[in-house]
């Protein structure tokens, strides 16, 4: 099974902040990130946009 590695991306780079995400949910501005057990991985906010490469199970966060 092939799950998401998350990364957040900035005027410094890019950097993994979690890995093995099942879930993401985006709402209110913020983006939760959760596990096969849905616990809570990572709560990201202030985002500029989204890029979702299926392929390559990979999520990237652009922020402001």
């Amino acid at each position: 099974m092939c799950l998401l590695k998350i990364y957040v991306e900035d005027g410094d780079g890019r950097r993994l902040i979690a890995r093995d995400v099942a879930f993401v949910e985006i709402s209110g501005g913020n983006i939760d990130l959760r596990d096969m057990g849905s616990r809570r991985l990572a709560c990201i906010e202030g985002f500029r946009s989204i890029e979702i490469d299926a392929l390559a199970s990979r999520l990237v966060v652009k922020l402001t």
